[in-house]
């Protein structure tokens, strides 16, 4: 997914410098779309961090992370770069055409994550299966929060 999204990002890069007026986003004051953008990217920073050193974790130990941020999303390190990282950032530089990239990494996300899942699946056997039926790949799902807490 890394470099197929590389790719996407620096064409999308060229693009937004080549059009630089018309693919500029000006439907909010730009302070606006900037702030917006960077409380975005700093959200994903923070959660990226926080998935990375339970997975690590996890690595140590041996065990199937399903705690933490893994207790709401199976893909949390995934889910923040297309959700949060990169849509901040085309925010940050009012750009349409680095809107499409997270559009892309999610499509790409969805034909390459089940290869990640099978190896997943062949290390941890039940266990994940079990994890995969109760836990979302990468949206949460809120409402069921609040059940849990009944």
């Amino acid at each position: 997914m890394g470099i197929a999204s590389a790719g996407w990002f620096a064409a999308m890069v060229a693009a937004h410098l080549y059009w630089q007026p018309l693919l500029a986003i000006e439907l909010l004051p730009a302070w606006g779309l900037r702030i917006a953008g960077a409380a975005l990217v700093i959200a994903g920073w923070t959660l990226y961090a926080a998935a990375v050193w339970q997975v690590r974790r996890g690595r140590r130990a041996g065990t199937l992370v399903t705690d933490g941020l893994y207790a709401h999303v199976r893909h949390p390190v995934y889910s923040v770069h297309v959700f949060l990282t990169a849509p901040g950032l085309a925010l940050m530089v009012r750009s349409w055409a680095l809107l499409t990239v997270p559009v892309f990494m999610y499509v790409v996300l969805r034909l390459l994550i089940g290869r990640e899942e099978a190896r997943l699946e062949g290390h941890f056997g039940q266990a994940y299966r079990d994890y995969k039926r109760r836990v979302p790949p990468f949206f949460p799902r809120p409402w069921r929060w609040a059940r849990r807490r009944r």
